[in-house]
């Protein structure tokens, strides 16, 4: 037996009273994470040309376009909502199985909420996306080593959005069943783009919700789904990961432990394989008091899949000089020297006017990285990095920060998320009016006792 069945059993057994509640508080927490993620990248030029997509071909009724004063049908709002929360870096990520999980699962959720033609309690809407974050980052882990070959989390998320939407929806086991097997179908996603700086990179992040969205609408209309999507002949890993498979990582705990606690949440606006290298260089530079004058050379050592990413370009040479705003957001060059030079790595760091600023391209130049094939055998995605700074009057200064702030042993608070969500919200395309935003806040707060989720999306409207 396939075992997508153990998910499909758990996903229809699960009620909210099943859920802890450090589980609760995460979804909340992811939802304000991805929301205001999506808030900010809005005004980014791929939001604004997302949006326009969706608004061309999405008609005048459905789902909200986050930031924009329109509905359009639910797939088109979440590939503009995902791509939106996707595209800044702001969204949180998953320690153990990597990628970004929030981003596919939240606008899709509150869409389904929106269109489902009955209320769906805030209390459904949290077991939804508690079920639907945990299967997603069970789905990659049980791919073992093989997870960082090249696929993303996004790669299957259809699956897990169209489960969601059948939970959402009340769906049977093998409706639910159909939907996964249908989303199958249309998995796709991979990190080339993080070495070209392509947005590309941004993309899966919407196209699959909208697939799962879909996949979720074929099987209400009767489509028949792969029943063995994950271990078949041509199933997911062993057509995906070279056959490797995890069962005790895909279902171990499944029900006794969420994998939703264990998200990080995003301090820099930036490639998680660069996070542990900023914070790192941001306390030597402060305890020390360096400023770019001071530094002769600067060496980041992290696993093989870091460096691939954020290390070194398409032709193997270091990226010092990122051509585009992502591609600086995936430097270690990059956004270690701005760490030096500006003592903080935000989204004003990352302007063409930043990205061009010959002070930070002169400093990346004096940043290497280096590989450790240690850290590659460590059970962690995103590891620990060691930096050393080299001053010009002969120190060494070196250190591994190893919970950077956001990390589930060095949490944001609900509070800071409330923060942040604020923060985010600032830089969406059109202003969103502060009594809508602290309105949104408050029922996210108090999601529990919310009658009706579909009145939420629209306060972001």
């Amino acid at each position: 037996m396939d075992p997508i069945r153990s998910f499909v059993t758990h996903f229809c057994r699960t009620r909210y009273d099943d859920l802890s509640a450090q589980v609760v508080e995460a979804v909340k927490i992811t939802i304000l994470d991805t929301m205001g993620a999506a808030l900010a990248g809005s005004s980014s030029e791929a939001g604004r040309g997302i949006a326009r997509i969706a608004q061309r071909f999405g008609g005048v009724t459905g789902s909200t376009l986050v930031a924009n004063d329109v509905n359009v049908a639910p797939p088109m709002a979440v590939l503009a909502n995902g791509v939106m929360a996707r595209c800044r870096e702001l969204d949180g990520t998953h320690e153990t199985g990597g990628g970004h999980v929030g981003v596919c699962i939240v606008p899709a959720a509150f869409a389904i909420t929106e269109t489902a033609g009955s209320p769906v309690s805030g209390r459904d809407l949290t077991v939804g996306i508690a079920l639907g974050v945990d299967m997603l980052c069970r789905l990659r882990m049980g791919a073992g080593k093989s997870m960082a070959i090249g696929w993303m989390a996004e790669t299957m998320a259809p699956m897990s959005v169209a489960a969601v939407g059948a939970k959402l929806l009340g769906l049977d086991e093998e409706r639910m069943l159909d939907a996964i097997g249908v989303a199958y179908a249309s998995c796709s996603g991979n990190v080339q783009p993080t070495v070209e700086g392509a947005w590309s990179l941004w993309v899966p992040a919407g196209t699959a919700a909208a697939n799962g969205v879909l996949a979720l609408e074929m099987a209400r209309e009767g489509f028949l789904g792969s029943r063995n999507p994950l271990c078949g002949e041509f199933g997911l890993y062993r057509l995906y990961f070279r056959g490797d498979y995890d069962g005790s990582a895909l279902l171990g705990g499944l029900g006794e432990r969420n994998e939703i606690t264990n998200a990080s949440l995003k301090p820099y606006p930036t490639c998680k394989y660069t996070h542990h290298a900023i914070a790192t260089t941001l306390r030597l530079v402060e305890e020390n008091q360096l400023a770019p004058c001071h530094v002769k050379q600067v060496t980041v050592t992290t696993n093989t899949m870091g460096a691939t990413q954020c290390g070194f370009d398409a032709t193997g040479g270091p990226k010092t000089t990122p051509a585009t705003s992502g591609a600086a957001k995936f430097s270690i060059p990059f956004t270690v020297s701005a760490a030096i030079a500006r003592r903080r790595v935000t989204l004003d760091e990352f302007t063409e006017e930043s990205i061009r600023d010959p002070g930070l391209l002169s400093l990346a130049t004096r940043v290497q990285t280096r590989i450790d094939t240690a850290k590659d055998a460590l059970p962690m995605l995103y590891p620990p990095m060691d930096v050393s700074i080299e001053t010009t009057d002969g120190r060494v200064l070196s250190g591994c920060e190893m919970f950077v702030k956001g990390h589930p042993n060095n949490p944001f608070t609900l509070a800071d998320c409330i923060a942040r969500f604020r923060t985010a919200a600032a830089w969406a395309a059109h202003p969103i009016p502060s009594t809508r935003l602290e309105r949104f806040v408050e029922m996210v707060e108090d999601l529990e006792h919310v009658d009706d989720a579909a009145g939420m999306m629209p306060l972001l409207a």
